[in-house]
């Protein structure tokens, strides 16, 4: 406890000491540039977890009023706004595994056209390749793995999936794309953005099953097919139910009618964290074959609306809620495929 509170004054004294702390590269060998996991020391098998953050922070200024539209990992405040991603993700992905988060100079929300936001994707890719890199080289030590990231994270999930050689690809448990599409492109060999190795094989299947290693698991969830985000999932190609673990069109019950909504997280800022029924009748969630998209129907659609987010997440988005909604879904699944041989 005396060490991590030392960790954090040292990022705190940094931000005051700098006029703008946003640097120029990232040492992945800094351990104040990977979350802390309260599993790390408790892992009960043998495998790890590499998670990438979604984005939480907006455009930002230094103090010399320079406009940024990449996150500062050694921001308190962007801290902060990681916080709850990062507790949430260690507490699906890791509860029995080593979990591997890394602050990233992630690109914000508010990026002011579309050159703006390449540039500041392009950092966060490099940052995230780089992690991903240094996490193999040193931390790993031949365990099999789990990609996960939700929204941002779940693309820069993608750009591992196509990066990675075949010996780092054949010890992947699982990939989890939640909040973001796989478009037929992503499965495309990319030979400018290879790392070292051997590119032979394809490492973007489609999971259509509960229990399949090497697969990418990939979702996204609406109240209504008209509130599909398609800068998010607009030419999806994947999409499989956590609730049945297929990819067919039968509904899966989500919340039984009668059952009680479980109780909500205070911590989420975006509305309401539960499963909440717009009348007595069950939440069901289907797949949508056309739009590969899951459709989420039984829902009090108006509680998971935002004004402030509404022209990325308009009414029946349900993009902000997809990791509370099948947490326990996705939970006991991570575990699966990892006994899965």
């Amino acid at each position: 406890m005396q060490k991590l509170a030392k960790q954090f004054l040292t990022l705190a004294l940094f931000a005051l000491m700098i006029p703008s702390t946003l640097r120029a590269q990232i040492e992945w060998s800094d351990s104040l540039m990977w979350y802390r996991s309260a599993n790390k020391l408790k892992a009960t098998t043998d495998y790890d977890v590499f998670y990438v953050l979604p984005t939480c922070v907006f455009a930002w200024e230094d103090r010399q009023g320079t406009k940024h539209y990449n996150a500062d990992p050694m921001n308190p405040e962007h801290r902060k706004a990681w916080r709850l991603s990062a507790e949430l993700a260690d507490t699906i992905f890791a509860t029995e595994a080593r979990l591997y988060l890394p602050y990233y100079r992630q690109a914000t929300f508010g990026t002011p056209n579309e050159a703006a936001y390449k540039a500041a994707s392009d950092t966060a890719r490099a940052d995230v390749i780089n992690a991903f890199k240094h996490y193999m080289a040193h931390n790993n030590a031949g365990r099999p793995f789990v990609l996960a990231g939700f929204s941002q994270g779940a693309r820069m999930v993608t750009e591992l999936l196509k990066a990675m050689d075949d010996d780092t690809y054949r010890k992947m448990i699982a990939a989890y794309v939640v909040g973001y599409g796989i478009t037929a492109a992503d499965t495309m060999p990319h030979p400018n953005l290879y790392m070292p190795g051997s590119h032979v094989m394809q490492h973007i299947r489609m999971a259509t099953d509960a229990a399949s290693r090497g697969v990418t698991v990939c979702f996204n969830s609406v109240a209504k097919v008209e509130a599909v985000n398609k800068d998010l999932c607009g030419m999806n190609i994947a999409c499989i139910n956590p609730v049945s673990w297929t990819t067919e069109n039968r509904p899966a019950t989500l919340l039984a009618a009668g059952a009680s909504p479980q109780k909500d997280d205070s911590r989420f800022p975006y509305g309401t964290a539960v499963v909440a029924r717009s009348k007595d009748v069950p939440v069901t969630v289907s797949v949508n074959k056309e739009l590969k998209v899951l459709v989420v129907d039984g829902l009090d659609v108006p509680r998971y609306t935002l004004p402030s987010l509404k022209d990325m997440f308009p009414e029946g988005n349900l993009h902000l809620q997809e990791l509370f909604f099948y947490a326990e879904h996705l939970r006991e699944n991570v575990k699966l495929r990892n006994r899965s041989k």
